[in-house]
């Protein structure tokens, strides 16, 4: 069977072994144009395509070949790169992955005007051969199929262009840079609830951005409107690293924007923990509980032992010395988020107000500015 399988592969055409037949060789002068605006070398081997442009002429990426990679089965597939788009004579950001249409939620963001959202040139999915669309959920009512107990879901390749080309969360220059970025996420992240009624679903370091100091929240591609019944993507709520505790002990459970906002104080102590000294004894006993707190697939109790005693935020000497206003600030969060799982459990409502208000984030960026930047990284 399987030889037979691989004996077809070898025959197919190119667009059905999911090869994207629109990308094509950038010209001589094209490749050239490209690689200075871009700051590459001369030996990258360039390429093109084109995307649809919301009912006018295409835009003409030229744009890096990426570095051949395995991805795991369960992956999207993701790659993403600096483009130098031909008519408009501007770098932007491309993305190409196998997910759901992520342009039409930016489309919707960017038409209610939501701040701290990058704005989206172009999307669509690519069209070669028809559409191309992961097959396997079409033989799922054959006979000779092993049953199955985890959802499969059809998967489209999909891109989209956004006009801001930003740096990793994790490239902050400062402890006051790191807290204005996540805060910032967080306001796009309010903005689109309120106006658009858009849930991200997905907060985590990977999806928050920093440009000329401002934090911008990306990566809608597991956003789900919120009069919708259940995620879009019923196989995954979130990076499961940054998930609540409530998500993680439930996979069932509804995913709301508390579970959002308790993502944000994981993601401010991973960032952290990762790069900035911290008074743990050893490197061992650093790594340990970033593993233990982080890399917990399912269950969640790491994170809610974590959110219940803070031994390491209640450590004889500051989880980050020198770094007084995060390791309030830390405390801070944990202390909101701890109301939810401790015996009784305190009401949501109590955590949903003091977050609005935006009481921690703007005590935490205060106590930040008014010594200044805390000491560079």
């Amino acid at each position: 069977m399987l030889a037979k399988f691989f004996s077809c592969y070898s025959q197919a055409p190119p667009e059905l072994c999911g090869i994207d037949t629109t990308v094509t060789e950038a010209s001589a002068t094209e490749a050239h144009k490209a690689r200075w605006q871009l700051g590459l070398k001369l030996t990258v081997h360039i390429l093109k395509t084109s995307i649809p442009h919301n009912g006018s002429a295409p835009l003409l990426l030229i744009f890096p070949a990426p570095t051949p990679q395995g991805y795991p089965p369960v992956s999207h597939a993701m790659r993403v790169c600096a483009a130098y788009e031909w008519h408009s004579h501007k770098k932007v950001f491309l993305k190409d992955s196998c997910i759901l249409s992520e342009g039409e939620m930016y489309r919707r963001l960017n038409g209610a005007g939501i701040c701290n959202v990058p704005t989206c040139l172009a999307y669509g999915d690519v069209l070669c051969m028809g559409e191309q669309k992961t097959q396997t959920v079409q033989f799922l009512g054959e006979d000779w199929l092993c049953p199955l107990e985890a959802v499969l879901i059809a998967h489209t390749h999909h891109q989209l262009v956004l006009d801001t080309i930003g740096c990793m969360l994790t490239a902050f220059g400062s402890a006051c840079e790191l807290v204005s970025a996540i805060h910032d996420a967080l306001i796009a992240h309010s903005d689109a609830l309120k106006k658009a009624g858009i849930l991200h679903c997905n907060l985590s370091p990977s999806n928050i951005i920093i440009y000329l100091g401002q934090g911008l929240l990306i990566d809608w591609d597991l956003s789900k409107l919120v009069n919708m019944v259940g995620p879009r993507q019923l196989t995954c709520t979130g990076t499961w690293q940054f998930m609540s505790v409530a998500l993680l002990y439930d996979q069932h459970a509804s995913h709301t924007f508390v579970d959002d906002l308790e993502s944000s104080l994981y993601i401010l102590l991973w960032v952290a923990l990762m790069n900035i000294p911290s008074s743990f004894k050893s490197d061992i006993s650093h790594s340990a509980f970033i593993v233990q707190t982080f890399n917990e697939v399912s269950g969640g109790m790491a994170k809610k032992f974590f959110l219940l005693k803070q031994e390491v935020l209640r450590m004889e000497q500051p989880l980050f010395p020198d770094y007084d206003a995060l390791n309030s600030l830390l405390k801070a969060l944990a202390k909101i988020f701890r109301s939810r799982y401790a015996e009784p459990p305190e009401s949501d409502a109590n955590i949903i107000e003091f977050l609005m208000k935006g009481q921690a984030w703007h005590a935490g960026q205060g106590a930040l500015a008014s010594n200044g930047y805390l000491p560079p990284l």
